[in-house]
């Protein structure tokens, strides 16, 4: 059986991810900082709870140590509510980078000698940044997370890693979490299968 670590767990993107997985006959870790929502996750999926906040590196690198991981999905999306870029606080930006960049580059560091260990691994990136409404923090930080993982890819291809980030909108419905799910499946058990491309989830495609 497959394992995929799933940030973000008990928001609707990500928690639509670790249930499709699940459905999918994957064993999932669910992140997240809402303890109800991983307890129905678990007594609904079986899916195994990690709760804590992606910020908090010690806690993070205690909860993660030797955990055998096939697919990090970094879903643990979170914005200021300040919809314009002159409308941010210095707060507003630093939260930005840190839930939806520094703590996703921090924990794919960390976990990526478990993810290369067994020769076929994959990191996938969700980026909410298509559509009209994406401000300039989310498109920065989509161009961002899309270069990363090109460059993640160069790195570790060699050693069995896929990595994609997937642009999308505000929503992802469980059709679309599912169909994810099952590429990804594919990709593990199928030669020649591929992963979802960065394009294929975009908002102007899923209205």
């Amino acid at each position: 059986m497959k394992t995929a670590f799933v940030t973000g767990a008990t928001r609707s993107i990500g928690r639509s991810l670790a249930v499709a997985f699940s459905e999918t006959g994957w064993r999932v870790y669910a992140v997240g900082r809402n303890r109800q929502v991983l307890a129905d996750l678990r007594a609904d999926y079986g899916i195994e709870p990690l709760a804590f906040d992606m910020t908090d590196r010690v806690e993070l690198r205690s909860l993660t140590d030797g955990l055998d991981i096939d697919l990090l999905v970094h879903a643990a999306l979170r914005w200021p509510d300040a919809a314009g870029f002159g409308d941010l606080t210095e707060a507003d930006i630093d939260m930005g980078l840190e839930v939806n960049f520094s703590a996703a580059l921090h924990l794919t560091h960390d976990l990526m000698p478990q993810l290369i260990a067994d020769g076929r691994s994959a990191v996938l990136f969700l980026a909410q940044d298509a559509g009209r409404d994406a401000g300039v923090l989310q498109v920065t930080l989509g161009g961002a997370l899309e270069a990363c993982a090109g460059a993640l890819e160069r790195e570790f291809g060699p050693a069995g890693l896929t990595a994609r980030c997937l642009h999308i909108g505000a929503e992802l419905s469980e059709a679309q979490a599912r169909d994810i799910a099952e590429q990804i499946d594919a990709r593990f058990h199928e030669d020649g299968a591929s992963m979802p491309q960065p394009s294929s989830h975009r908002k102007d495609n899923i209205q």
